[in-house]
């Protein structure tokens, strides 16, 4: 996770977490604590969607890269490599 990643979601945590701690103090009301809420849920979620993305992303170019390795013909030449490379990436493992 990037450590603007993991800020920002320490930053929503300590926000929720001072909410919570206003509410049972009485400094604000229920209403209140649910807008700020549902708008913190709903960051939260953008940024797991964004994180989902990077992921996904990433195991593209991973899948890409396995299989350009595979397709070499050095590779592909080669018994022991080629045995190797099946032992720890099987077909079924990448595209």
């Amino acid at each position: 996770m990037s450590d603007n990643l993991a800020k920002e979601i320490q930053t929503r945590k300590e926000y929720i977490e001072s909410l919570m701690s206003d509410f049972a103090s009485g400094q604000i009301v229920q209403e209140k604590l649910i807008a700020e809420l549902v708008e913190e849920f709903n960051k939260l979620y953008a940024i797991v969607q964004a994180f989902n993305s990077q992921i996904s992303q990433r195991k593209e170019w991973y899948n890409l890269l396995i299989n350009i390795i595979l397709s070499m013909p050095e590779v592909q030449n080669n018994a022991s490599l080629t045995a190797k490379l099946k032992q720890f990436y099987p077909e079924d493992s990448h595209p």
